[in-house]
């Protein structure tokens, strides 16, 4: 009966965050507040005219902690994000719960340098890290400067990860997918693209599919949703989720003639003590892209954000990631 009465109040949460959020009325004394299920009393503070502080909106104004289905309620007074992204979102990995999203997280839609995230995933899964690739013409024809590689160099698959994460190298990508081997023991970047659209399926990504290694090219699409999906897919890998997390890093060749000083376009590190890593993107097509993880307000587990075609991915993933820690009681 106590569980019912509170999924009740739980359903009821909107309505009653509006009324209170739009009321001119004095709020709910703490007496009140202390009937739902016997919570602990406090005394009403009263500014100088007499009426009422407006109190905030905590646990205790529906239910003690305990009493409440496990997902974060949501603190009505706090207003939605402005957000200028054609589409967002943030989910809470722990609860299974989407906490904000704007128009539709289930369209496909290109998503850059966002792609490199399954050929990340690819890598890792289908190689030794410790294995050396010989950079080739090839990958340092590719559009894009970053990463700085060099043709003819050596560099363990690990190497060109960081620079592939780090940096968004266009360069590592192809290095990447031209040395991979197939199950059948050939590698190609096509061959490569085969395994990233398998890959694609296992996870159940129905909105993703890819046409290259890159993300240069616009047929690589994915939803919102499907990234959200892939970014946890990848926090499951400790040497991923480790890149993700590095400011800054030095790659060296074998031979030690060529070092690489990598800067992370995920100007978030650093800034957000919560972040955990992240993956930006941009083609005219898609616009600016970016997904973070941070950790939970909770501290149990994840949250992921999404933005696509945004005009500053960086200011509005962190707006969306500053609002949950508001916007819901954690």
């Amino acid at each position: 009966m106590l569980y019912l009465l509170a999924s009740i109040l739980l359903v009821l949460n909107p309505v009653i965050g509006s009324l209170i959020a739009d009321s001119k009325i004095p709020q709910i004394a703490s007496t009140f507040e202390a009937i739902l299920f016997g919570m602990q009393i406090r005394e009403t503070q009263k500014n100088n005219n007499g009426q009422f502080y407006q109190l905030p909106l905590q646990a205790d104004i529906f239910i003690a902690n305990q009493y409440l289905p496990s997902a974060p309620l949501r603190d009505w007074r706090t207003e939605e994000p402005e957000i200028k992204a054609k589409t967002a979102l943030i989910y809470d990995t722990t609860h299974q719960t989407i906490l904000y999203k704007k128009n539709d997280i289930l369209e496909s839609q290109p998503i850059a340098s966002i792609t490199k995230l399954m050929t990340a995933l690819v890598a890792v899964q289908n190689s030794n890290l410790n294995s050396l690739i010989k950079v080739s013409k090839e990958a340092v024809q590719t559009e894009g400067e970053m990463g700085g590689l060099v043709a003819g160099e050596e560099l363990t698959i690990k190497s060109l990860l960081f620079a592939l994460l780090l940096e968004s190298s266009n360069d590592a990508a192809i290095a990447l997918a031209q040395n991979i081997p197939f199950p059948t023991g050939d590698s190609s970047v096509q061959k490569f693209v085969e395994l990233m659209n398998k890959k694609t399926k296992e996870l159940n990504l129905k909105k993703t599919a890819f046409a290259d290694p890159s993300g240069l090219d616009p047929q690589n699409y994915s939803s919102a949703w499907d990234i959200n999906l892939m970014m946890q897919e990848i926090l499951k890998d400790n040497t991923l989720k480790e890149i993700l997390q590095t400011r800054e890093a030095d790659i060296h060749s074998v031979d030690g003639h060529f070092n690489h000083h990598l800067i992370s376009t995920n100007k978030l590190l650093g800034i957000v003590p919560e972040i955990i890593g992240g993956k930006t993107g941009y083609i005219e097509e898609a616009g600016n892209c970016m997904t973070a993880a941070f950790n939970s307000p909770s501290n149990e587990g994840d949250i992921i954000t999404v933005v696509i075609d945004s005009p500053d991915r960086i200011a509005e993933t962190k707006t969306l990631f500053e609002w949950t820690k508001k916007a819901y009681l954690w």
